[in-house]
């Protein structure tokens, strides 16, 4: 009886993939984020963006070690996405807030802490601002993330980074890592994906142009003759 109760006990914690950092009692440790799952998930991205997150996924369980970068403009669902990734990816996802960053990954016992889990896979929202050549930390934070898991002593983990720019801005350390580097670029949703998503969620306007995705979940149109200043 108690051998069954332990089985259950760890499959219920098990289920629960995503989670954040946090401190509790002063020592770091994971608090469980509720994961909302989306019917037809496919239709709120651009097609060749969602093939390519599922090219992430087999690549990030088939290796031991991966950066895998998410990047494209604010507002086309990246981070969203990370539900969707750590339902399909075989180990525990820590999302890391931009408050806690000094705490875990500037922190030399963050290591130790990882290896509590088996492969984890550490998410950090808006790099672009924390991987910046303009703060003079940017070098800090890349090469500890880079001594991590290609240092002598590296860890078998993952880092997947969310940038809200371009390719160009991701600093070069980075993509020059010797761990393998996955890339996603998140484009915007052309006119027939924007209209079929529109009306999945049952709104009746009508998109001419390629759109975000949070403008078609928040129902409004991109103006041509939007004048600085107004939304």
């Amino acid at each position: 009886t108690e051998i069954e109760e332990a089985a259950i006990d760890f499959e219920e914690d098990d289920s629960n993939k995503l989670n954040t950092i946090t401190i509790s009692n002063g020592v770091l440790d994971i608090e469980p984020i509720e994961r909302k799952e989306l019917d037809s998930i496919e239709m709120y991205y651009n097609n060749k963006t969602f093939k390519s997150v599922n090219k992430l996924i087999k690549s990030i369980n088939k290796s031991e070690k991966t950066i895998n970068i998410l990047s494209g403009e604010k507002g086309t669902g990246k981070t969203n996405i990370i539900n969707y990734l750590s339902s399909k990816l075989d180990r525990i996802t820590i999302y890391i807030p931009n408050n806690m960053i000094e705490l875990t990954i500037n922190n030399p016992e963050f290591s130790k802490f990882l290896k509590r889990f088996h492969k984890p896979i550490i998410t950090i929202d808006d790099c672009e601002l924390l991987f910046n050549d303009t703060f003079s930390s940017s070098n800090l934070l890349s090469n500890s993330i880079i001594q991590m898991i290609d240092g002598l002593n590296g860890l078998d983990a993952s880092f997947i980074m969310i940038y809200n720019s371009s390719v160009d801005d991701i600093d070069d350390n980075i993509l020059t890592s010797n761990s393998p580097v996955n890339i996603v670029e998140f484009n915007l949703l052309d006119v027939e994906e924007a209209n079929e998503l529109s009306n999945l969620l049952g709104f009746k306007g009508k998109y001419e142009n390629k759109t975000k995705l949070v403008d078609i979940i928040r129902n409004r149109k991109k103006s041509t003759n939007m004048k600085i200043g107004f939304l």
